[in-house]
């Protein structure tokens, strides 16, 4: 199995880091601003903003699919589909 430089990336954290480029294989690595791993976002400036907007997009999403077949149980209940 051969290792997959494309799937590598860096990520620059902290105020007095020169930004170096690094290379595999004579292959440049991509430079990222934010990652995410486990499920968690995970910016170069460290805060978790990102990570906040995500989650609650993702409870907006559940929320109003909720609300969506709630609604629709209601009309069938009241006989509109029939």
């Amino acid at each position: 199995m051969e290792f997959n430089v494309t799937k590598c990336e860096v990520m620059h954290t902290g105020n007095n880091n020169n930004k170096f480029s690094y290379e595999i294989y004579g292959e440049v690595l991509d430079k990222v601003l934010a990652e995410k791993d486990f499920g968690i976002m995970i910016s170069s400036d460290t805060k978790s903003s990102q990570q906040c907007v995500v989650a609650c997009n993702k409870a907006n999403t559940v929320l109003g699919d909720d609300k969506k077949n709630h609604e629709l149980q209601g009309a069938i209940d009241n006989g509109q589909f029939i």
